[in-house]
C-alpha cells in the first residue's frame, strides 16, 4: 500500500526551498562579485527576502496542488 501525507510533507518542502534558493542567491553573489550589476542588489533585504519569498509561493502551490490532486486520487493496492 502506497500512502502519500501531503500535510507532513508541507514543512519538509518549505524547508528544501528555502535551502536550495539561499544556496542560489548564495551561488550568485559568488558569481558576480566585484561586478558593477551587484551594486545595485547589494541590500541585505534582497538577499534575506528573496529566498524566503520564493519559498513561500513554491510551498504554497505545492500546498494548493496537493490538495486538489491528493484528494482525487488514492494509491490503494
Amino acid at each position: 500500500v502506497l500512502t502519500i501525507q501531503f500535510k507532513e510533507r508541507l514543512w519538509f518542502v518549505l524547508m528544501i526551498c528555502l535551502l536550495l534558493c539561499s544556496l542560489g542567491m548564495a551561488w550568485r553573489l559568488w558569481l558576480e562579485w566585484g561586478e558593477f550589476s551587484l551594486v545595485e542588489h547589494m541590500n541585505p533585504t534582497v538577499y534575506v527576502g528573496y529566498p524566503i519569498i520564493i519559498s513561500l509561493i513554491i510551498t504554497g502551490f505545492y500546498s494548493i496542488i496537493s490538495s486538489v490532486y491528493g484528494k482525487k486520487t488514492k494509491f490503494e493496492s
